[in-house]
């Protein structure tokens, strides 16, 4: 089985690190946080490795805010969406 976060794949196995996926929906505005235990890569300026590093653009153009917090515990990914038509 194999689990997609942001950027990379996480091989799910017994025992191992697994992923924590939070979200709420406040203020009109859909709040969604992913953390793990792993690190994150930037991408170099040539792109990286084939077919990796779009992950930064996909959250950019999808959301209204992405950020992500890469720290030796771990990354977070926090991404908000102002959701139309609500008050």
């Amino acid at each position: 089985m194999r689990r997609s976060l942001p950027g990379r794949g996480l091989r799910a196995r017994p025992g191992g690190p697994v992923p924590t996926v939070r979200g709420r929906l406040r203020a009109g505005r859909l709040e969604v946080e992913v953390a793990d235990s792993g690190g994150w890569r930037e991408v170099g300026v040539d792109g990286g490795e084939r077919g990796r590093g779009r992950s930064r653009l996909i959250m950019a153009r999808l959301m209204d805010e992405a950020v992500i917090d890469g720290t030796p515990h771990g990354t977070v990914v926090r991404l908000v969406k102002r959701l139309s038509g609500t008050a």
